[in-house]
């Protein structure tokens, strides 16, 4: 069930009703998309549809194929950068609870996909603090995931 807060702001993402309606509604709630907009307005609905958007695609997998989800994911973001804003906070907060994954091959693709492409655009919109942050995390993650693999050699 989705809950509402009444606010008085006019920017969605100031709304404090904006941070329980993340990726993961559709997927968590089994609400549909006209239902948040109902509940919570068109343009915070758009924000949902393109980060579940986003959450859809497979980033790491060969270079052909890589590009054109990169090319989804720009297109995903085109009506709204808000849009990438919450993905990169999203992958910052991943990134920081990355431990708590337990297979090793997941916590290696989600660094690696953090690596080649979230830490770039965070860079490229100005964002050099989280950029470092992102790859920081993400080196720390491969290092050992590296280590780990030359042990068991």
């Amino acid at each position: 069930m989705l809950h509402t807060r009444a606010t008085d702001k006019d920017d969605p993402t100031e709304d404090p009703r904006f941070g329980r309606v993340g990726k993961q509604t559709i997927e968590d709630t089994g609400a549909t998309p006209e239902e948040i907009a109902e509940k919570f307005g068109k343009e915070i609905a758009a924000l949902v549809d393109g980060l579940t958007k986003i959450a859809k695609l497979d980033l790491v997998t060969k270079e052909a194929t890589q590009a054109e989800n990169l090319r989804k994911l720009l297109l995903a973001i085109a009506d709204d950068v808000r849009v990438l804003l919450v993905k990169l906070a999203d992958r910052l907060h991943n990134m920081r609870t990355l431990a708590h994954i337990r297979n090793p091959e997941t916590r290696r693709r989600i660094a690696q996909e953090t690596v080649e492409i979230y830490a770039p655009l965070a860079g490229r919109i100005g964002m050099q603090n989280m950029r470092e942050d992102l790859e920081d995390l993400a080196f720390a993650e491969l290092d050992r995931s590296e280590e780990h693999t030359s042990e068991l050699q």
